[in-house]
């Protein structure tokens, strides 16, 4: 699906760099990210769309670091499961 979405001109892929937080605006809406570049720097990318993907641990992390006034436990866990049952199973 990455190449699609390079190719629809609407994507950008940042190699190397790390989201901190998914920043909300006053209502429900998702606005950007703070991220780290590659050198360390931190960036604020303003976003009409945020995919979240960053496999069973990350995840729940970058949920849980993203609070704000409106989401003081995180992006959705306002129930408080956010990352509550998740498991490692090795084989």
């Amino acid at each position: 699906m990455i190449p699609v979405a390079e190719r629809s001109g609407h994507c950008e892929i940042r190699a190397g760099c790390r989201v901190r937080k998914i920043e909300t605006g006053n209502g429900d809406l998702v606005t950007g990210a703070f991220y780290f570049d590659p050198r360390g720097k931190e960036v604020k990318q303003r976003a009409r769309a945020v995919v979240v993907c960053a496999n069973g641990a990350e995840t729940p992390r970058l949920l849980l670091m993203s609070k704000s006034n409106r989401f003081p436990q995180g992006l959705g866990n306002s129930n408080g499961l956010v990352g509550r049952y998740f498991m490692v199973i090795q084989a």
